[in-house]
């Protein structure tokens, strides 16, 4: 893969896609149609923001923390690694450790077995998501990443 190609890791926002529990979901309606009338077509969007994909700020888990609008642009925008872990249940801090993850890496993705859940049609929350453990969280922090 050439190395300064743009890799989309975006989830597509759907009528009934599935959510958090508790989540309101996510819902794309039509308010306006030319085809019945109206001038322009327009819509309306009813969600929350923990719906598909989505930045978690400092604030989500963090009393005090940052919020989402105080977020630097250039934290989500530029060269990430990308590390396979495709057998864990969790990642904890040791799993980061022997990732190989580049002391010089400001930006990671992880991709995880959670990736085949996207491949069919999802129902129902699924609680076997793989995720990250505090240990690693605290990792994470330590080595100044700008985003996972």
């Amino acid at each position: 893969m050439d190395p300064n190609a743009w890799l989309d890791i975006s989830i597509p926002l759907e009528n009934g896609m599935v959510a958090w529990p508790g989540s309101v979901g996510f819902t794309l309606s039509a308010t306006s149609s030319m085809a019945e009338g109206a001038h322009a077509n327009n819509s309306k969007i009813a969600t929350d923001v923990h719906i598909g994909t989505h930045v978690d700020a400092p604030s989500h888990s963090v009393a005090g923390g940052g919020t989402v609008e105080q977020m630097p642009l250039q934290a989500l925008i530029g060269p990430a690694y990308v590390v396979y872990l495709p057998a864990p249940d969790y990642i904890d801090q040791d799993a980061l450790e022997k990732a190989g993850i580049p002391a010089e890496a400001e930006r990671l993705l992880i991709r995880t077995k959670n990736s085949v859940l996207w491949e069919t049609p999802q129902t129902k929350f699924r609680k076997d998501f793989v995720g990250l453990m505090p240990d690693a969280a605290t990792w994470i922090a330590g080595r100044g990443l700008k985003i996972v």
